[in-house]
C-alpha cells in the first residue's frame, strides 16, 4: 500500500494558483522543460546514436528584444549507477516519472515526442507517471493529457509529495525528470534521495532544472528589490524559497544523494516576455503563493504603493522603447 501522507500547507496553497500558473508562469518555464527534454529523445525513440542523458549537448540561447530582463537556468542530468547508455539501446516502452509536474509541462511534451502520430498502444515508447504535491496541479495535468491524447495516453497522474513517495515506486522508472520542482522543496536532498530510489538500478536516468544565481536571474529580482525598499519588514521574515542554482550546488548534491556521471548544462537563458508592465506584476502576484502572502500583509496604501513601484521598476529594467 502507498504510504499516506498529509498535505503540507504549501501544497494546499497552490490548489488556489493552478490555472493562473498555467496561463501566466507555464509559457515560460516550459521552454526550460523542453531542453531538458531534449537529451531524452533517443530514449523514446530508439536511437541509440544520439547523444545519452550523460552525454548531454544543450545550447544556450537568448533575445534581444524583451518586456522584462532575461532568466537563466541550469539542467542537471545524472544516473543511477552504471553505463546510462545502455537504456537507449533496448527495446520497450520507458517509464517516466514527471516530479513535481504542475499543470503539465513536461508530462505533455514527453507524451508529444514519444508518438508523433499522437496515437498510443503497445508500441508507445513511454508511459508517464506524473505527481505534484497540490491536487489542483496534479488534477489539471491529468485534464491536460486527456484533452490532447484522450484517455487512452499511457499515462497517469496522482497527488504525491515529492519528499515520500509510494515505496512501490522503488526501482520502478527507466528516467525521472522534475521542472523547477525539486529545488523549492523543504529538502531538495530528500527529494533527490526519493529519485534515485525510483530509478531502475544501474540503467536509470534522472535531470532536473533549477533556476540560476540572482545575476542570471533578473527578471526575477523585481519583486524582492522593491519589496526590500518599500517593505523590509517583510522581507526580513520570509524563508529563501529555493535552493541555489550554481554548478558546484547543484554537482554537490546530486552526488551526496548517489547519483554518479553528474553533468550540469548552463547557464540556458530565455527571455522572459509580457504585454505590459502591468502583466509583469500580475504574473507574480496572482501565481506565487509566497508573494500573494506578502502581499496580503500589506495595508492598502502600501500595496497599491507597491504595485506601482513594481510596475515602474520592470518598465525601467525591461521595458520596450516604446516605454511598454
Amino acid at each position: 500500500m502507498p504510504r499516506m501522507k498529509q498535505k503540507s500547507n504549501c501544497s494546499a496553497e497552490w490548489d488556489d494558483f493552478a490555472l493562473e500558473y498555467e496561463k501566466r508562469v507555464e509559457p515560460f518555464t516550459a521552454q526550460f522543460a523542453q531542453e531538458m527534454i531534449r537529451p531524452f529523445v533517443a530514449v523514446l525513440e530508439r536511437d541509440p546514436n544520439a547523444d545519452a542523458p550523460g552525454r548531454t549537448r544543450t545550447s544556450s540561447s537568448s533575445s534581444s528584444t524583451s518586456t522584462a530582463p532575461r532568466s537563466g537556468s541550469r539542467t542537471c542530468s545524472s544516473s543511477s549507477g552504471g553505463d546510462a547508455s545502455r537504456m537507449m539501446n533496448g527495446g520497450g516502452s520507458r517509464s517516466v516519472l514527471d516530479l513535481g509536474c504542475g499543470v503539465g509541462a513536461v508530462s505533455l511534451s514527453l507524451l508529444a515526442m514519444s508518438r508523433a502520430d499522437h496515437r498510443f498502444g503497445t508500441s508507445s515508447t513511454c508511459t508517464v507517471v506524473a505527481t505534484d504535491a497540490s491536487k489542483s496541479m496534479a488534477e489539471r495535468t491529468r485534464q491536460r493529457i486527456f484533452e490532447v491524447y484522450g484517455k487512452d495516453a499511457p499515462f497517469s497522474a496522482l497527488t504525491a509529495d515529492g519528499q515520500h513517495l509510494p515505496d512501490e515506486w522503488t526501482n520502478r522508472f527507466d528516467i525521472v525528470l522534475s521542472n523547477f520542482a525539486v529545488i523549492f522543496f523543504h529538502s531538495p536532498f530528500r527529494g533527490l534521495t526519493e529519485m534515485i530510489r525510483c530509478l531502475t538500478p544501474s540503467t536509470g536516468v534522472a535531470a532536473f532544472t533549477a533556476w540560476g544565481s540572482i545575476d542570471e536571474t533578473p527578471a526575477f529580482r523585481v519583486f524582492p528589490d522593491v519589496a526590500s525598499e518599500l517593505v523590509p519588514h517583510l522581507v526580513a521574515a520570509r524563508k529563501p524559497k529555493r535552493i541555489t542554482g550554481s554548478a558546484a550546488v547543484l554537482t554537490s548534491l546530486m552526488k551526496q544523494a548517489g547519483f554518479v556521471d553528474v553533468r550540469v548544462v548552463g547557464p540556458i537563458t530565455k527571455t522572459l516576455e509580457v504585454d505590459s508592465a502591468m502583466d509583469f506584476y500580475d504574473r507574480f502576484a496572482l501565481t506565487s503563493p509566497p508573494t500573494a502572502e506578502m502581499i496580503d500583509k500589506m495595508s492598502d496604501e502600501m500595496r497599491k504603493r507597491f504595485k506601482d513601484r513594481v510596475v515602474e521598476v520592470a518598465r525601467e529594467r525591461g521595458g520596450r522603447p516604446d516605454g511598454s
